[in-house]
């Protein structure tokens, strides 16, 4: 891109003329307006220059930029032609400029809705990855009959464990089923890390059972599976999968299906950015 000398000019007129002025500097294309802020402090500018106090409508397509902006990352990875690196930029006329500003309110509630689905989708995503977390968790437990939540009778119980594949299991199962009358271990699984065991003991012996499988290496762990055996809570868990897939693939069609309006939303993006970089300069001109 050539770079073109600038000359530096302050403008001063009247009120009245102040917005179509701007407006019309803006299209020409080659004009960088600059706000007044530093003559503020020029004692010689100071009795001339204040701020505009109508912040609104500033505040109001400063929080479009940032709208817009939100809408387009979210529409771009939907859209099916890309933009080539030199492709020729749209070039807004003023009729646009004035079509998009009187459909504001309009796109508006179109973004909000394009935002809402963005935010659908990650919150399901959210649930899957937590219902996928559960489901791992329980995997390592689906050959245990019954559940880890209280009691299998009146006088047993069952603790889920886990041990380290460093240790030997055949001693540590030795410990427990040959020399003790009070506990009985089972392994139901393993991985490259770990073992995972069983261990069912006399609820009357439940301190003993507990200091005797801490001192051998033996992590307790708790298994959420809502008072059911393991494979029971697995099934249930894995079914839930489908809903919420289904879930997910109707808010990203809704999305891709958006993914047309991505140029206006683009369009609307670089109007409300110039006419709040307008605002700005107003706010320092003359009133």
């Amino acid at each position: 891109m050539a770079i073109v000398k600038m000359k530096r000019v302050w403008l001063v007129g009247e009120e009245r003329f102040k917005t179509d002025i701007l407006k019309d500097m803006m299209w020409l294309k080659s004009v960088q307006i600059c706000s007044a802020e530093d003559k503020l402090d020029d004692p010689d500018w100071a009795g001339l220059l204040d701020r505009c106090a109508d912040t609104g409508r500033h505040a109001e397509y400063e929080q479009r930029v940032r709208t817009y902006s939100k809408v387009i990352d979210i529409l771009s990875p939907y859209a099916k032609g890309k933009k080539g690196l030199f492709s020729k930029p749209y070039t807004m006329t003023r009729g646009d400029m004035d079509r998009l500003e009187s459909d504001a309110a309009a796109l508006d509630r179109e973004a909000a809705r394009i935002i809402s689905l963005s935010d659908g989708v990650g919150q399901i995503q959210s649930e899957r990855n937590s219902l996928m977390g559960k489901i791992a968790s329980l995997e390592p437990w689906i050959e245990c009959p019954v559940s880890a939540a209280g009691p299998l009778s009146s006088h047993t119980a069952v603790l889920f464990c886990t041990v380290s594949s460093e240790y030997k299991l055949d001693d540590i199962l030795c410990k427990i089923n040959d020399e003790t009358d009070f506990c009985y271990a089972e392994q139901l699984s393993r991985d490259d890390m770990s073992r995972y065991i069983a261990v069912i003991y006399l609820r009357s012996k439940e301190k003993q059972t507990r200091e005797l499988i801490g001192s051998l290496g033996i992590s307790c762990i708790e298994v959420q599976s809502d008072g059911a055996p393991p494979e029971q809570a697995l099934s249930k868990l894995r079914q839930e999968l489908p809903q919420l897939d289904e879930r997910k693939d109707e808010l990203l069609e809704s999305l891709r299906s958006a993914a047309g309006e991505l140029e206006v939303f683009e369009r609307a993006y670089d109007m409300a950015a110039n006419v709040s970089r307008m605002y700005e300069a107003e706010e320092s001109l003359p009133v």
